[in-house]
């Protein structure tokens, strides 16, 4: 009976060590995404894109996809505004941000679920596009943050720091969007 109760124990330490260590690498890799590790300044780098659909998803190299699918939009995304050096977005302790792209200010309110990473953005910046509430997500990974949000939306929020809202590279960036069924847009940023 003493064996069972010491090997139990045993067993117990060992899971909570073990998801303790996991805690650890998680949090050293820049993995965790929770409320707190995404307040910060946050600098602009490149696309982001997701592949959601079970169609893409099945396809053979859809990291390769991915990858490339950036590559497509960065071009599109450098001609309204968004590129390194020149983009940023602040997100403070006190739920608001500041999405900066070349010399367009947008500003608002955010909310972020860290249990579903689920981010809600409530631009109050006028602009001549009515940006509004955009739902999206928020994934920190290898350090880097991503934001994620379906085509139309992130649209919108380009249209919004676009000068000119029918701008075309805003169209070719729907059309890369058009041809990948559930694909969500969006930005990664680095600190």
């Amino acid at each position: 009976m003493a064996v069972v109760i010491l090997f139990s124990a045993a067993a117990v330490q060992a899971q909570s060590l073990k998801d303790i260590l996991g805690g650890v690498v998680n949090a050293v890799k820049g993995n965790t995404t929770t409320e707190q590790t995404i307040v910060g300044e946050w600098n602009y780098n490149r696309p982001a894109i997701q592949l959601k659909s079970e169609n893409v998803l099945a396809q053979a190299g859809s990291s390769l996809m991915v990858g490339t699918i950036e590559k497509k939009l960065a071009p599109y995304y450098e001609k309204v505004g968004l590129k390194a050096g020149s983009a940023s977005i602040t997100l403070t302790e006190d739920n608001h941000f500041t999405l900066v792209v070349g010399k367009r200010t947008l500003q608002g309110t955010y909310e972020f679920d860290s249990a579903t990473n689920a981010l809600t953005l409530n631009f109050t910046t006028k602009t001549s596009v009515n940006i509004g509430k955009i739902k999206g997500e928020a994934k920190l990974s290898g350090g880097d943050l991503k934001l994620l949000f379906a085509a139309d939306k992130m649209l919108k929020i380009v249209k919004g720091l676009s000068a000119v809202s029918n701008n075309s590279s805003i169209a070719s960036i729907s059309k890369v969007a058009d041809q990948y069924d559930g694909m969500s847009l969006g930005m990664t940023f680095a600190k």
